[in-house]
């Protein structure tokens, strides 16, 4: 029996079947969190990561997938471009071999579930931890300003 698709073995009854997954981007809980940032990382590299690691193509669209408000605006209602009249979501599509396809898809979608969790709460600890830290030097100036006084 030969190998396919990535190292699995291929069964003589396996094809090749397309799927798409839509993921929602929940943009009303968190509309001031970089969702599209977020999720392309520096570079592209957080979706190229995603890509090449469960052999699934993820597509960013919606009102907001594109960077530029203007060319958006102008880029709406034209053929190809009708996803940008829904919210902001997520598609990742698999042609991949029937036995394997929905293991990927589902492999794709924690990671970027994972990637979409807001990161708010780290910055509020870290803004906290800061605060005390300042706090804390400036105790010790006050102490050694005092001691040296004396």
């Amino acid at each position: 029996m030969s190998m396919d698709w990535q190292g699995v073995r291929a069964s003589p009854s396996s094809h090749v079947v397309k799927k798409i997954l839509r993921l929602e981007i929940p943009v009303d809980s968190y509309p001031n969190f970089n969702f599209v940032g977020r999720l392309l990382g520096p570079r592209g590299n957080s979706l190229k990561r995603v890509e090449a690691s469960t052999g699934c193509r993820v597509y960013i669209r919606g009102k907001g997938s594109i960077k530029d408000p203007g060319k958006e605006e102008k880029l709406r209602g034209r053929p190809g471009y009708e996803h940008l009249n829904d919210p902001l979501h997520i598609l990742v599509e698999a042609e991949l071999p029937i036995n394997i396809v929905d293991l990927r898809l589902r492999q794709a979608q924690e990671i970027i579930e994972e990637l979409l969790k807001p990161v708010v709460f780290i910055s509020l600890i870290l803004l906290d931890l800061c605060y005390q830290i300042s706090f804390f030097i400036l105790l010790l100036l006050n102490i050694f300003c005092c001691w040296y006084c004396l």
